[in-house]
Formats: structure tokens, sequence, C-alpha cells
């Protein structure tokens, strides 16, 4: 049985998505997040062989089969992660189309692709040096109401952790932060998928760079998780011995859609990270 992310009117299910078109105004939304129109995150059975075709892969099969019932659609994005997700995300022609997705063999669940914002601060402090006022006299007193530092004097310090940063990037150039990208250095890896214009609305384009210095939201993550100690602000990271990789989904402006989101996931997943942290959203309270 298929499983979406929506609460269809009971007439509509009488039809047994016979009919074709539909309003999309009849589809009760579950989430407050802002949908993408007509563009559709498919997760596909990757055990079914719906039609004895084992030479074609899941992807190709649903393809084949949409195409068959003639619906019209763009592939954005191929996930792959077997025993985690298969499947892919679309964009179809028309909202008439959705019928017709919903009733192909080998779909196991469909949802709405879903529009993230930007982590944003509430304020921002520019900090001139260790001796600036705004400087707090006891830069440790975060860990020490953590309970971080008696970690620390046990020597755990996150060494032999790998950490993934799904977020705007990480100046991974900053001095606190291994000043390098790659192998031996703090930040040891991660991807762009998005670039320096994207803004959630318009074509990633990626590459194998996370730099981030447009931004700053990673970089702040990467200093809390990992910045090195023997600073001037005598400021440590709580896992400063952790290896950092940076998964970059936001551009310099705007925010981000759901299935980036999954890529970064998933890439994580696949590349060994122990750990996957992100924030997204709205900056509210505990």
């Amino acid at each position: 049985m298929k499983s979406f992310a929506w609460t269809i009117v009971p007439s509509l299910l009488a039809t047994g998505f016979a009919l074709g078109a539909f309003p999309l105004s009849s589809v009760q939304r579950v989430s407050n997040l802002q949908t993408v129109p007509n563009k559709f995150i498919v997760e596909v059975d990757t055990v079914a062989d719906i039609h004895g075709k084992r030479s074609l892969s899941p992807h190709e099969d649903l393809y084949e089969n949409l195409r068959k019932r003639a619906v019209g659609f763009e592939v954005n994005k191929e996930f792959n992660a077997h025993n985690i997700f298969v499947g892919a995300a679309l964009t179809l022609n028309s909202e008439k189309d959705v019928a017709a997705l919903l009733s192909t063999p080998g779909v196991k669940a469909i949802r709405p692709v879903t529009q993230f914002q930007r982590p944003n601060p509430v304020f921002t402090q520019s900090v001139y040096g260790p001796k600036d006022p705004v400087v707090p006299v006891d830069t440790q007193s975060t860990h020490k109401m953590t309970g971080v530092d008696k970690v620390h004097a046990l020597g755990i310090t996150g060494q032999g952790i790998k950490i993934g940063i799904i977020d705007t990037g990480i100046d991974y150039t900053h001095p606190s932060l291994g000043a390098g990208f790659g192998k031996g250095k703090k930040v040891i890896g991660g991807y762009d998928f998005v670039g320096d214009n994207y803004d959630g609305t318009n074509t990633p384009v990626p590459d194998h760079n996370p730099l981030d210095q447009c931004a700053g939201h990673g970089t702040h993550v990467a200093g809390i998780i990992g910045a090195n100690p023997g600073n001037a602000f005598n400021i440590s990271g709580v896992a400063y011995g952790a290896s950092l990789s940076a998964y970059r989904i936001f551009g310099c402006t705007g925010g981000t859609e759901d299935d980036v989101i999954i890529d970064a996931l998933l890439r994580g997943f696949q590349e060994g990270q122990d750990i996957l942290t992100l924030s997204l959203g709205v900056s509210r309270g505990w």
C-alpha cells in the first residue's frame, strides 16, 4: 500500500484515482512548510519485480511506467542508497499527473517537496580581538554549565569521530578550524550541493568545494563542535578532536528544498559519518 503525506477527501478515495485530473486544493496538507508546485519525492520499491524486468533499475522501471501512463515529468534528482532510500525527485508537468503517479506500479511512497529557510542569526556582533568588551570574561562558562570541561579533563575530545555538518558550508580557512581542507586537516571533506547563487528557487550548481565565505552559519556550527583550543579567545569546540565534513545545502541567500537535504543526508551516510547534524527552519528557543 502506498503512503503519502496528505489526506485525500473521501470522494477522491472512492474513485480509486481513476478519473485522472483533480485539483490539489482538495489535498489537505499535514505540514505548514511551503511546498514546491508539482514537485515530488518518490520512493520506489526495490524488492518487488513489478513486470519481471530485472534488467531495469528501479528508477528506469519507474520512468517507463510513467511514460506508459502519458505522465509528463522531469527528473531533478535520483537517490540510490540501498537499504536506506531509493527514489527520485520529480517535477510533473501538471496537477493531473499526480493521480497517475500515485497509481504507478513500483511507487512505494510520495510526498511533496518542501522548502526550508536558511538559519538566520537573531543578531550579529563583530568582535575585534580577545580584549574586545563584548568578549565574556569566562569564555569556558558554557562548557562548565554543560559538563564539557569534565569530559575534556578525561581526555575525551572526539578523536576518531567523523561529524558531517549539513548547513551553509564551512570557512575551513579559519585558523581555529585547521586553516585547510582535505586529508590531515580538521575539515577532511564534504560537498557543495548548490553553489553560491542558489536560493532555493533556482537550479543548483554543485561542486566538490564546500567553502562558505558569504553566509557563516555552518562555520559557526563547526566552531561549536570543533574549534581548536589554544587560541587567543580561550575558546574550544565540544569535540575539537573530531574530523569534520561540510555538506553545503544553502547558497549565499535564500533557502533550500528537502530533496537537496535528502541528497546530503544520504551522501553523509555513504561516506561513513558517525554523526550528521543539521539546523534548519526558524529561530525558536527551547
